[in-house]
């Protein structure tokens, strides 16, 4: 998945305290956001048969994965089921070697949202189809639906090939940010597959039991 259209988050912005790249040799695959002082939440689907490194916002060191978690319950969607039935999961922790860098911060899990606000989705993938990955990008964009069985949101276009795993969420009027969500993929409605189309989160409010093991 990639934030298409989307606007460059800078260097000490508050956007990029909290927003990771995961990486194999040094070239980004998949994006991620910070919930503990050593672990990142990313999606499952994402997880390599090797551990690999992280680096935070937009920077360029290298941090080293110790361990990878993926959702007990995670399963892949078929391509024969576009709106699943049951919960998919799409969620992976990694736990660092060491502590997160001293700019990073975790972000807050919602437990309800205070209005009005915008929905933000960041990703560190493709602009385009065919665009280079690795940029820290964000975009306002709109909850269109809620996929009740698989515990997931739909927003509108956005994301592309390396913002999987990358975080979407609420700013409200006040300033306070909460985790909502996280990228999974792109949703097959009206058959749009050139990264405009809409895309699908990974709803947080109920998985809590699973991530609270995370601190």
């Amino acid at each position: 998945m990639a934030i298409v259209d989307g606007e460059l988050v800078t260097s000490n912005s508050k956007f990029e305290s909290f927003n990771v790249s995961w990486n194999i040799q040094g070239h980004h695959f998949c994006s991620g956001v910070v919930i503990s002082d050593k672990h990142i939440l990313t999606a499952a689907h994402c997880a390599p048969k090797r551990l690999h490194t992280v680096k935070f916002g937009n920077t360029t060191q290298l941090f080293p994965v110790a361990k990878v978690y993926i959702h007990p319950f995670y399963r892949k969607p078929l391509l024969s089921e576009p709106w699943p039935k049951e919960q998919v999961n799409d969620l992976a922790v990694l736990e660092l070697v060491g502590n997160i860098p001293a700019f990073a911060k975790p972000i807050e899990i919602y437990s309800e949202l205070t209005l009005p606000g915008r929905t933000l989705l960041f990703g560190y993938g493709k602009e385009t189809n065919n665009g280079q990955m690795g940029t820290l990008r964000f975009k306002e964009l709109k909850v269109i639906d809620y996929l009740v069985e698989s515990g997931e949101w739909v927003t509108s276009f956005a994301s592309c090939g390396g913002d999987s795993g990358g975080p979407l969420v609420f700013e409200n009027d006040s300033g306070e940010i909460k985790l909502i969500g996280i990228t999974s993929r792109s949703d097959p409605r009206d058959n749009i597959h050139d990264c405009r189309g809409p895309s699908v989160q990974t709803d947080l409010i109920h998985q809590k039991w699973w991530l609270s093991q995370f601190k």
